[in-house]
């Protein structure tokens, strides 16, 4: 999503919402510190949907200027601090947070070093499913390949049931 594609949902959102709603948005922070070279190289390839690397002061900027004109920020990366104000679930529950998921409780040199490996392995199992999907595509378009064309199922012919006046 572009950052004007973020404007205009955050205004339609805005016109959608009930006078005192809430409204909740979760987004990565690229000013994490296992994300950062991220922002440096301009995109995010292991995550290219992501077309806005956002961040707390993009975020807080949008919202500003959105018809909300502002909001109240629980967990960001404020330089090399982790601001973390605690959230009320009873509003609803928010799964990617410190609370709930473990891919956001990186904080320390081993934490970053263990998810980054983990990211590491989730993306090479990404490439190599995809891999393997293109590679058996190839075999099946190859005369002789490693996998049988799929054939519809043989449904045997039902039997007639016979008359008798």
């Amino acid at each position: 999503m572009t950052t004007r594609d973020a404007q205009t949902l955050l205004a339609e959102c805005h016109r959608l919402l009930e006078p005192g709603g809430l409204m909740r948005i979760g987004v990565p922070d690229y000013r994490n510190p296992k994300d950062r070279r991220y922002l440096a190289l301009g995109r995010d390839p292991s995550d290219p949907k992501h077309v806005t690397l956002t961040h707390y002061e993009l975020m807080r900027d949008l919202i500003a200027s959105s018809p909300f004109g502002g909001g109240t920020f629980q967990h960001y990366w404020d330089g090399d601090t982790f601001v973390r104000r605690p959230i009320d679930y009873a509003l609803g529950w928010i799964q990617r947070t410190p609370d709930h998921d473990p891919r956001c409780r990186r904080v320390g040199a081993p934490a970053i070093a263990l998810g980054a490996l983990r990211d590491f392995g989730r993306l090479l199992a990404r490439g190599l499913a995809w891999w393997w999907i293109c590679a058996a595509s190839r075999r099946r378009r190859r005369p002789g390949g490693l996998t049988p064309p799929r054939q519809p199922p043989r449904v045997p012919p039902r039997p007639r049931a016979s008359r008798r006046a």
